[in-house]
């Protein structure tokens, strides 16, 4: 039903589009007229000879007009301006009532894209169960293994200048500030104790080995990344961070699941916490939890335009809120 309401939609809009397309040369055309019919009434005011060549373009009109209004025993005949005037009239009709048919054209699409964003949302929710259930599925075949917390980190600065305050930074500068930043958070992200750490394309990575810490390790995350913001920005460096959280099962897929994380960070989707598939299905499972995921919505993760590798993408936010 859904589709059958787009595509009448879409007929209306095109139908509307047809109609502005003939409303305008129909305009042009009336503009046209009345601009002939006055140089014609002017030069028949002169009785030039030639004008019965060109009395097949007025006949109808002419007739029309005499039903109102008969030259009788006047000295001059004014059919043909009464002609351009009207057609003039005609034309601006036509013109003002485009925006009425504008204003249907927009109403229309408006619908159409209401429309379009439910099925949207409808198939993020399909393809959300979907994956949720495929990943539950490679869950129970993993039953004796114990999920990792993944956690991908990128920082952000706006308006960074030397201290002097005069210019900005070079590339080199940031980039080194961002590895004292980095190394900041191994120092500070220790409750739990990662069991690994690294850099992804040169973000920050940490993996835990319980995923039952999760919120435990949020916590301190939220806190600490917080009071990194409130440090910098006595320094007036405008800092600011954006998180990614998923699970796996074993390392081998851990370069794998970097990839989907990092093109999850490229999204920029909100300044909230973001999960993946992965992360709410290990989430899910706790049998006591601090926060909620909403849906962001359906993503293609894959680095490769030509493979499809869509995913739905989840945002984190606290139940106390």
């Amino acid at each position: 039903m859904v589709n059958n309401a787009t595509k009448s939609i879409m007929n209306k809009i095109n139908m509307f589009n047809f109609i502005v397309f003939m409303v305008k040369i129909f305009g042009v055309l009336f503009f046209c007229y009345s601009f002939v019919s006055f140089v014609f009434w002017f030069l028949n005011c002169f009785e030039v000879d030639w004008l019965y060549l060109f009395n097949w373009l007025f006949i109808i009109p002419y007739q029309i007009v005499n039903i109102f209004y008969k030259p009788v025993g006047v000295s001059a005949d004014f059919t043909l301006a009464i002609v351009g005037v009207l057609s003039f009239l005609l034309g601006l009709i036509c013109q003002s009532s485009l925006n009425y048919f504008y204003e249907k054209i927009i109403h229309f699409e408006d619908e159409y894209e209401r429309i379009k964003a439910q099925q949207r949302e409808l198939r993020a929710k399909r393809l959300a169960k979907r994956s949720i259930a495929s990943l539950a599925e490679n869950n129970e075949t993993k039953v004796q293994q114990e999920a990792k917390l993944v956690f991908l980190v990128a920082s952000f600065f706006d308006k960074l200048q030397e201290q002097s305050g005069s210019s900005s930074v070079s590339f080199q500068a940031a980039e080194d500030l961002k590895q004292i930043i980095n190394k900041e958070l191994i120092r500070l992200l220790v409750i739990p104790k990662p069991m690994q750490k690294g850099y992804y394309r040169k973000n920050l990575f940490l993996t835990f080995r319980n995923f039952n810490h999760v919120d435990n390790f949020i916590k301190s995350m939220k806190t600490n990344l917080s009071n990194l913001c409130e440090e910098y920005k006595k320094d007036n460096v405008n800092l600011r961070f954006s998180v990614v959280l998923s699970a796996i099962f074993d390392t081998a897929g851990l370069q794998k699941e970097l990839d989907c994380m990092d093109t999850i960070l490229s999204l920029n989707l909100s300044k909230n916490i973001i999960a993946t598939g992965r992360f709410k299905i290990n989430y899910d499972s706790l049998e006591t939890s601090n926060y909620t995921l909403h849906l962001e919505g359906e993503y293609n993760l894959s680095k490769n335009l030509t493979v499809s590798n869509n995913q739905p993408v989840y945002s984190l936010s606290s139940k106390n809120k």
